[in-house]
């Protein structure tokens, strides 16, 4: 949204960009090449959502949950909003991460078991 020169605060278009990536992630899966997806997927009821769809195109799906502290997030944050990439922008905030926490359903042990296996990296 940045290379756009898009306000990252504007949720309308977060939308549309967000259906217009799921549409061509849709046409690289049924082709068989390997998607990332990383919207957030705040919710469990979002992660199943996508989860549940992607099965319907016949594909593995792999979940990936990074658990960082609050602290690492806001340095993280931080940092990124120091680089020139984010000047003038809105920078996300420590109060941002905070409330962004609240509304994190991190996956419980049932739930990864619904995803498939992911891949060994190589080292």
């Amino acid at each position: 949204m940045v290379r756009l020169e898009v306000d990252l605060w504007d949720e309308p278009f977060r939308g549309r960009l967000e259906r217009a990536m799921w549409s061509l992630a849709q046409e690289l899966l049924v082709r068989g090449v390997s998607v990332i997806l990383d919207y957030g997927y705040w919710s469990r009821t979002e992660r199943d959502e996508m989860r549940l769809r992607s099965r319907e195109l016949g594909v593995e799906v792999e979940l990936r949950y990074l658990d960082e502290t609050l602290e690492e997030l806001a340095l993280r944050v931080e940092a990124r909003n120091g680089t020139s990439e984010w000047k003038g922008t809105s920078p996300i905030t420590r109060a941002h991460l905070e409330h962004w926490m609240t509304l994190l359903e991190p996956p419980d042990l049932i739930e990864l078991g619904l995803f498939d296996e992911p891949l060994e990296l190589p080292k």
